[in-house]
Formats: C-alpha cells, sequence, structure tokens
C-alpha cells in the first residue's frame, strides 16, 4: 500500500494519519472526505454562532441603554415641563401685580390733575380777591380824602354876611343841637342863623339854613 494508491483505501477502517515529519510536510490526502466535511462546519459555525449571541448581547444592552435614556429624558421633560407652567404662573402674577400698580398710578395722576385744578382754581380767585381788594382800597383813599376835606370845611368859620347894624345884640342863645337829628326831633328844623340852637356844624354849605 502506497500514498497514492487509491485502492488501497479500505471503507471499514478509518485512515489514521501518520505523524508529522516537519513544517513543511503536508499530509496525505485520503479518499475518506465526510470527516474533514464536517469539521469545516464546526470551525465556520462556532465562530459564526459566536458572533451572533454576541451581537445579540450588544443589541439587548443597546436596546436597555436607550430605554433608560428615554426614560431619563422623559423625566427630564417632566421636570421642564412643570418648571415652564410655574414660570407662566409667575408671569401671570407679576402681570396682575402690573396692572394694579398702573392702576394706583392712573388714580394718583388723576387725584394729582383735580388738586392742580383746584389749585388754579384758589389761585385765581385770590388774583380776583386781591384786585378788588385794591379798587377797594383806592376807592376807601378816595372817600377817606372827601370825608377830610368836608371835616376841614365845616370846621372853618362860615363867612358871615353883610349884615345892618343893629342897636342891640341878641343874647346868645343857650339851645344846641348836636346834629339834623336832634334839631328835627325838637321841631327847629330847619333852622336859621340866629334862631336858637342854629351852629356851623347844622349848615353845611354855609347858605344860613341849617338842617335844610
Amino acid at each position: 500500500m502506497t500514498w497514492n494508491d487509491p485502492t488501497s483505501h479500505v471503507p471499514t477502517a478509518p485512515f489514521e494519519a501518520p505523524a508529522p515529519i516537519g513544517p513543511a510536510q503536508t499530509p496525505p490526502a485520503t479518499g475518506d472526505a465526510k470527516p474533514k466535511k464536517r469539521s469545516k462546519w464546526v470551525s465556520v459555525g462556532v465562530p459564526v454562532a459566536a458572533a451572533v449571541f454576541a451581537f445579540a448581547l450588544g443589541s439587548g444592552a443597546g436596546s436597555s441603554g436607550a430605554q433608560t435614556e428615554l426614560a431619563d429624558l422623559r423625566t427630564d421633560q417632566t421636570s421642564l415641563t412643570k418648571q415652564v407652567e410655574t414660570a407662566k404662573s409667575t408671569a401671570q402674577e407679576s402681570r396682575k401685580q402690573l396692572a394694579a400698580v398702573e392702576t394706583k398710578l392712573d388714580e394718583r395722576e388723576t387725584q394729582g390733575t383735580k388738586l392742580t385744578e383746584q389749585a388754579e382754581a384758589q389761585t385765581k380767585k385770590i388774583t380776583e380777591l386781591t384786585t378788588a381788594n385794591s379798587k377797594l382800597t383806592s376807592e376807601n383813599g378816595k372817600l377817606q380824602a372827601r370825608v377830610t376835606e368836608l371835616e376841614s370845611a365845616t370846621s372853618a368859620p362860615a363867612p358871615l354876611a353883610a349884615q345892618a347894624p343893629q342897636a342891640d345884640a341878641p343874647a346868645p342863645s343857650t339851645v344846641y343841637f348836636k346834629n339834623c337829628a336832634a334839631a328835627r326831633a325838637a321841631g327847629a328844623a330847619p333852622v336859621h342863623r340866629g334862631d336858637p340852637g342854629y351852629g356851623a356844624h347844622l349848615d353845611r354849605d354855609g347858605d344860613g339854613i341849617g338842617c335844610e
């Protein structure tokens, strides 16, 4: 039996390869290929199965990590939503407070306008009263001057009219009237010069007839 003789193969007995002679020697070929074919599928299938298993494990781990990240994102979204709602509520309350402040400012401005108008009216009235007082003061001065003039005229002796010499001068009268009211009450008005009770204070115009 030789290595190159195909008839030397015995189906009933498996072929046993000899021990390797050196690194460059190749084991001889045999006619029984079935065991070698099964060994090839095993050597190829095991790594493929391992790769598929590892991919499945990686996919499962990746899916679990994505779910965890998604849960975290949803939690963050819920927190942000609450913060947005709180900010909206705060902004709405701030708007209400601002509106109340603006309303108070408008009321104060309205009150200030009314007070300004009242102050202007009072100032105008004071100006009018001051002007009227000045006029009254001027009129009073004129009246006082006239009174002084009249008093001066009444206190001066009245000019005596030319009279014919009389033999005997009349006796001085003891009748005295303080004013024309007293003369009228006594029934002596009008009082002529020379009559009892006649006086210059009763004859303002100096015509000799008092209490006309």
